[in-house]
């Protein structure tokens, strides 16, 4: 699984709860303000910009890196 397909998924929850369950099925912990601010962006429909998407089409995951996922949490 890309970092897109992940967001893709993760935008299917509707609570943090969820999203900390999909991500640890994914092999990602996802704790505090990790999961609060990624569940935020998900809330407000936020996109992968297209330098996250080209960092992570190269990209890994059966992991997702946890670089690439902070980098998309705490884009700015």
């Amino acid at each position: 699984m890309t970092i897109e397909e992940f967001i893709s998924l993760a935008k299917n929850c509707s609570t943090k709860a969820e999203l900390s369950s999909l991500a640890k099925s994914n092999g990602i912990t996802l704790k505090g303000d990790d999961l609060n601010n990624l569940f935020q962006k998900i809330v407000d429909g936020e996109e992968l910009s297209d330098e996250s998407l080209e960092s992570a089409a190269g990209g890994t995951t059966y992991g997702i890196s946890s670089q690439q996922l902070k980098d998309f949490i705490y884009k700015k």
